[in-house]
């Protein structure tokens, strides 16, 4: 057992919807969806996704074996007493023969429900800036 000070180092996103696993050394992008949605957890669609490159530095102390091939969204509702939140969880960084690469936008769609597009933007007036490039 460790006792004190330990550092992980990983990779930086701008925004607030990023949870780090320390158990698996894992990075999932959360959002959270405007209004609960009650479809199966499968029935999202990504779509429209650009990429970029990423060294594999700067991935840090991510478990790179856990990594995925494709951003692997899905649809997580919570209930808590009077309140139901739904979320949109996905992969932020996803590996292909060439190497690692992080999305910096997105489109997606929930079937029969809402749909949307995650972009990187300099506007403040809008929350959709989650992907915004900043230093790693």
């Amino acid at each position: 057992m460790f006792f004190g000070d330990s550092k992980i180092n990983v990779p930086q996103f701008t925004g607030s919807y990023y949870n780090f696993d320390a158990s698996k050394n894992t990075l999932l992008y959360s959002l959270n969806l405007s209004e609960p949605v009650s479809s199966n957890e499968k029935s999202v669609q990504i779509t429209n996704i650009v990429y970029e490159s990423i060294a594999i530095e700067a991935l840090g102390d991510l478990n790179l074996k856990l990594i995925p091939k494709s951003p692997s969204a899905y649809i997580k509702t919570n209930q808590s007493r009077d309140l139901i939140q739904s979320f949109l969880i996905l992969s932020p960084i996803v590996k292909d023969e060439l190497g690692y690469k992080r999305i910096k936008s997105f489109s997606y769609s929930i079937s029969n429900s809402i749909s949307s597009r995650i972009t990187q933007t300099n506007k403040k007036n809008k929350s959709n800036n989650q992907f915004c490039i900043s230093n790693w």
